[in-house]
Order: structure tokens, then sequence, then C-alpha cells
């Protein structure tokens, strides 16, 4: 059961992070009870988060809301947004592996790491409308959001 972390002080714009499960979520070097955390029942919920299709604007009570975003608007004008997409993302990651050397998810974001070190985005048709997250999924390989990054 996927996990969303909210602030508690505020209902709107207050999406901190999300995890797969509640094991995941306790690795996020943070103190859950300082947290509102929202269990999604829904696996399509979270898989169109995850892909980037929806995005957390908030809760009410312990429900999620979300907004669609909108696909008919190219995600990646061009080649150097994408590179420069994925260069930020890949040193988030490194300042996550840096700083938790012990962390148990170290793997599996050095995994997804080398998988966008080696990601060619020579092979894309621009302007792209579809999210990274999205291109992944579609070619079967690691699917990881920003928004799960420790």
């Amino acid at each position: 059961m996927a996990i969303f972390l909210f602030g508690i002080d505020s209902n709107y714009g207050s999406f901190y992070r999300a995890a797969d499960n509640i094991d995941e979520a306790n690795h996020y070097n943070v103190n859950l009870s300082s947290y509102k955390v929202i269990n999604e029942n829904n696996s399509n919920n979270y898989l169109n988060f995850i892909l980037g299709k929806t995005l957390v604007n908030g809760y009410n009570n312990d429900s999620i809301i979300y907004e669609n975003v909108d696909f008919t608007k190219p995600i990646f004008q061009n080649k150097i947004e994408l590179d420069d997409y994925v260069k930020s993302y890949i040193n988030s990651i490194n300042n996550f592996l840096k700083n938790n050397p012990n962390n148990p998810l170290c793997e599996k974001w050095n995994n997804y790491k080398n998988q966008l070190l080696s990601f060619d985005t020579n092979s894309l048709t621009y302007p792209f409308y579809n999210t990274l997250e999205q291109y992944f999924y579609n070619n079967n390989l690691i699917v990881l959001n920003p928004l799960q990054l420790p």
C-alpha cells in the first residue's frame, strides 16, 4: 500500500513525499509522526502519480486530492530540457547517496541513477509529450518518481 506524507499544519499544497509502502517511508530520514501519513489503497492512483500523469494537490481528511496533467502540451520541448531534467535528477540522487551511505534504499536509487546515466536522450523525438517516468514504464525499465527520493 502506497504512502503519502503531508505537512500536518496545512491541507493544500503541503505534499512532501510518497513511498511504495510504510517500510520504505521509515527509511526517509524523517519522523513520520511529524507528518500526516495517508495510505493510498488505489494502485491506479499511485501509478498515475508515479508516472507523472497526476499531481498531488493536497488532502481532505484521509483522501488525496489529485490534479490531472495536461498532455496536450509537450512535457519536454527539446533535448536540452530533458537533459537538464535528467542531470538535476542525478544530482539529487547523488546527494542522497552521499549523505546516506548506509540507507537501505541506496541500492534502489543507485540502480536508477545508473539507468538515467545510460539513457540516450537522442533516442527521443521532440517535442516530447510524455514524462520520462511514462517513457521508462512503457519500455519496461525501472520507474521512480523524484518525489519518492528520501
